[in-house]
């Protein structure tokens, strides 16, 4: 009988460090058990080994995935320090996080093909997690109703194994800012994103060049008796840039889409 264990535990401490500012410090604990993928992927529940005459490969992911039937409950220790700023209608906020994991499940590419389709295990090693996220907003006009806000963000973590080596598929330093223009039944938002190459990379993974993400939004609600009608307009990879995410586990056999309109309609009632 499979039996799932989940758990968790947090401590959260607020302190109001000056009228316009607040620190933030929490301490969280969790454990999970691993998913039934993760345990019996291609495994013959019957013995727990491999089954002797196929494989069957993953659709979404195009792997030959092999699961680890003797998983042990992974388990999470994270830190966590914020800093949110007010000075006027100006906002700033810093995240900084750092996460302890025992037997952190992953999945991880072999090198190894049966009739072209790689074969990836479910692993389990120690493994640390480090980052930071940072965002800040500035009204740059206002008019009656109308709102001109300008946003900074950017965020970067590192993944290590504690042994050696690095965690797969951990996503590059990124920054950008996003242009907003709103009034009351309308909006409108340009965001550009940075999003650096990605050359800490895990055995058997590729590298990720860097890109260039711009993507424009627009929306504008009409109020209808007693419902919305939401008209939209979302223009998405508008420099028609090559994009491989390097958290995708098909970074490798096909880019993200390129320059891509979509117009909408939606009614809510």
């Amino acid at each position: 009988m499979l039996e799932a264990y989940f758990q968790s535990r947090t401590l959260i401490n607020l302190y109001p460090f000056s009228v316009p500012s607040n620190l933030l410090f929490s301490i969280a604990h969790s454990q999970r058990s691993a998913s039934v993928e993760e345990l019996f992927s291609n495994i013959d529940t019957a013995c727990g080994e491999l089954p002797s005459d196929m494989l069957i490969e993953h659709a979404a992911t195009q792997r030959l995935e092999v699961g680890m039937p003797d998983a042990e409950v992974e388990k999470s220790t994270n830190f966590e320090f914020g800093y949110l700023k007010h000075m006027g209608e100006v906002t700033a906020e810093l995240n900084l996080y750092y996460n302890d994991i025992s037997d952190y499940i992953f999945l991880a590419d072999t090198g190894v093909f049966r009739d072209e389709v790689e074969i990836s295990r479910y692993q389990q090693r120690d493994a640390l997690f480090y980052g930071m996220e940072a965002q800040a907003n500035f009204p740059l006009r206002r008019s009656g109703d109308h709102l001109t806000e300008l946003t900074l963000f950017g965020d970067y973590v590192r993944a290590e194994f504690d042994s050696q080596g690095n965690v797969p598929r951990i996503p590059p330093l990124s920054v950008g800012f996003e242009l907003r223009h709103s009034h009351v039944n309308w909006q409108t938002k340009l965001r550009w994103t940075e999003i650096q190459h990605q050359s800490d990379t895990a055995f058997n993974e590729s590298r990720t060049d860097g890109y260039r993400l711009l993507n424009y939004y627009a929306d504008y609600h009409l109020p209808f008796d007693s419902s919305e009608v939401l008209f939209f307009v979302k223009a998405n990879n508008l420099l028609d840039e090559e994009i491989r995410h390097h958290v995708s586990l098909l970074k490798d056999l096909a880019p993200a889409p390129g320059r891509s309109l979509e117009v909408g309609l939606r009614l809510e009632f």
